[in-house]
């Protein structure tokens, strides 16, 4: 019996000794299971990326301080304008804009999505690489996936414990062959708060975080929106309105740009290193009016200030140097701009080659017709007949009479000159060229066609006098004021022409006509028989493009010359 009883004894002691244990064990599991806070663990699960935009952060001002027109918490993009001198015949106008972010797209499950992972996209680039990093609740690294944009399926699904909270990190620096590795500062303990990237400052660094409890049972998606880190500048030069083409140009921004940058992925805080230098702008391509340069990537801290700075130059003929466009910026990161540079011809009153003369949107023009004294005021209102310029044939540097007769002198009925006898090159796309026929003084041409019309387009149109036909009104006249300086402005008399009869060579002149009612003025632009000219009325103005015939030769008509 006592046998027995000692082994009741023992089974009991063994029973209870089991129940210790086993509650212990469930302790254990419940403290770790709180620890990382996996109260509901429902197997492995796959999520679905989808990216879904890249943005720019952030409405600031750049721009020189002195002339910012709108605050940087305004809605509507701010516009910085800054005006330097070229040189005597051009200035520079400067503007700077901030780009506003695109309307970030929602992605929805089409019905043939499944678990594997998914990207879409409105605005990233295809191919570019960018890497997923996922961290526990407690912090801790699990694991990592890299990702080519349109390629997601051929890697299959991120797989995770379902019911379990997780931090996602997403980054890229927008490239299609380059993707930086994650730095720890222990690799034995790799944690989300001690994991960082390390890049150069002109890699466009974009970067998404985002927590979120993986369900075991539902797809997950992770909707991705990468935020581009740096600042961003795209420069334009603009010289359409000089007419010329710019064949070179070496220039700069130079904001306190660090050529080296750590992000900690925690957080996307960046911390700048190196010396800090000027980003050097570059332009694929040269030899058009307008050119516009590789975006800039600009690693720099918000408190800092640049300028954009031009070391050389050229347009046309002209080559300048040493220019400060803009000055006192502030370089904001995560930000983009578009910086404009227009090259703009100075609208004005001035002498050239010795004679008054006038510059409209980049051309020069005489103020007065040829035959006409040029120390007299050629805007005076009402003009007077001593404005009346001399008149001519096509293609002959002989005039047939003065601004005031009513007859010819030096007619000739059967001038038939070649297309070229006023402009070498004319007919092709080459610039236009004088000739020894041309009346025009040294230093001047006859426009053409198109060099009126531009005239045309940067002007507003008025007229001075009374007009009506007549072989004694010498008070009519088109004024053409410049769209860029109010003030600024060339006088046409209406002063009509001298036609002819005839039903071929030699032609008869006729009296003069259509004096007070017309402004006749020739170009060198000629198609077979079909001159082109100026042609003003009271009420229009145009290019007259007249139908063939050779009586076109003969024709007569004032000369206003453009500069070479």
């Amino acid at each position: 019996m006592k046998n027995k009883n000692n082994s009741n004894s023992f089974i009991a002691q063994m029973k209870i000794t089991t129940f210790i244990i086993v509650m212990l064990i469930a302790t254990f599991s419940c403290r770790s299971t709180d620890i990382e806070g996996d109260v509901n663990i429902k197997g492995q699960s796959a999520v679905s990326v989808s990216i879904e935009d890249d943005i720019f952060e952030g409405s600031v001002e750049i721009g020189n301080k002195a002339s910012t027109s709108k605050s940087p918490s305004s809605s509507i993009a701010t516009v910085q304008q800054n005006t330097v001198a070229f040189d005597d015949d051009f200035y520079i106008v400067a503007e700077l804009t901030e780009e506003s972010n695109a309307s970030i797209g929602q992605v929805k499950k089409g019905a043939n999505q499944n678990n594997s992972s998914v990207a879409q996209t409105t605005n990233l680039n295809p191919n570019i690489r960018y890497k997923i990093v996922v961290y526990n609740n407690s912090g801790l690294y699990i694991t990592e996936k890299d990702y080519v944009r349109g390629q997601e399926a051929t890697l299959g699904p991120l797989m995770l414990d379902g019911g379990m909270n997780y931090t996602f990190i997403v980054y890229s620096i927008n490239s299609t062959t380059v993707l930086p590795s994650i730095t720890f500062v222990n690799p034995a303990n790799k944690t989300l708060t001690t994991s960082s990237v390390n890049v150069t400052g002109v890699q466009d660094f974009m970067y998404f975080r985002k927590d979120m409890i993986v369900s075991g049972d539902n797809t997950n998606y992770l909707g991705v929106v990468l935020k581009h880190r740096f600042s961003q500048i795209t420069t334009t030069v603009d010289a359409t309105a000089t007419g010329y083409n710019i064949t070179a140009i070496t220039s700069a921004i130079n904001p306190q740009h660090r050529p080296n940058a750590n992000i900690t992925l925690d957080n996307g805080t960046i911390s700048r290193s190196g010396t800090a230098t000027t980003v050097a702008v570059t332009f694929p391509t040269f030899g058009s009016q307008t050119i516009t340069g590789t975006p800039n990537i600009i690693n720099a801290a918000t408190s800092t200030t640049s300028s954009y700075t031009i070391s050389s130059i050229t347009v046309g003929p002209l080559t300048q140097t040493n220019i400060t466009p803009l000055n006192n910026l502030v370089i904001t990161p995560g930000a983009k701009y578009n910086m404009k540079i227009n090259i703009v011809p100075t609208d004005a009153f001035i002498t050239h080659q010795g004679l008054p003369a006038v510059r409209i949107n980049g051309a020069i023009w005489m103020r007065h017709s040829v035959g006409v004294n040029t120390a007299l005021d050629p805007d005076q209102t009402p003009i007077t007949s001593a404005l009346h310029g001399n008149f001519y044939q096509f293609g002959r540097i002989t005039s047939v009479s003065s601004g005031t007769a009513t007859t010819v002198s030096n007619w000739n009925g059967s001038n038939n000159p070649p297309n070229t006898a006023w402009n070498t090159n004319n007919g092709t796309a080459l610039p236009p060229v004088k000739t020894v026929n041309d009346p025009c003084p040294t230093g001047y041409r006859i426009p053409t066609q198109t060099e009126m019309e531009a005239l045309m387009d940067a002007t507003t149109f008025s007229n001075v006098g009374t007009w009506n036909e007549s072989n004694t009104n010498y008070s009519a006249a088109r004024v053409l004021t410049s769209k860029r300086k109010n003030g600024i402005k060339i006088t046409f008399p209406a002063q009509g022409w001298y036609s002819a009869t005839g039903s071929g060579f030699p032609y008869t002149a006729e009296p003069s006509t259509l004096r007070g009612f017309n402004a006749l003025f020739w170009t060198s632009t000629i198609s077979g028989t079909r001159t082109a000219n100026l042609f003003a009325n009271e009420s229009s103005q145009q290019i007259n493009i007249r139908l063939p015939n050779t009586n076109n030769l003969v024709f007569s008509r004032p000369i206003r010359c453009i500069a070479q």
